[in-house]
């Protein structure tokens, strides 16, 4: 998706073939090289997202069901030539705040709304 694979964690197979997520100086141990992919933090993956698009500001909120929500929201008292009726656009949903990222980084890049 063309998403630079730099971050502090590594996807890691270990001998059962379960993932699991090590730190980046642990990749060149030998024990760790058949390490996957990167495995972004949500700090990391909230400064992929921009944090302004077609005039709205990044949002980020926790459901009542404990679900994480993540969308872009009208900035109020700012004319958008292009204004869609819904206030909120690109609504993303996931169970953890990382995976709602994520989702949402995905849509932006698959949609070509951004590229990185």
């Amino acid at each position: 998706m063309g998403v630079k694979q730099e971050s502090l964690f590594e996807w890691f197979y270990g001998g059962m073939g379960v993932p699991e997520i090590v730190p980046r100086e642990k990749v060149t141990n030998s024990d760790f090289k058949d390490w996957k992919s990167a495995a972004f933090t949500v700090a990391e993956l909230g400064e992929c997202l921009p944090h302004e698009l077609d005039n709205r500001l990044l949002k980020t909120g926790k459901c009542f069901d404990g679900s994480w929500l993540v969308y872009y929201d009208a900035i109020l008292g700012i004319p958008n030539p292009n204004w869609v009726e819904a206030r909120r656009i690109y609504d993303q949903e996931a169970q953890t705040e990382a995976d709602t990222r994520a989702k949402m980084l995905i849509y932006l890049v698959e949609n070509k709304l951004v590229t990185l």
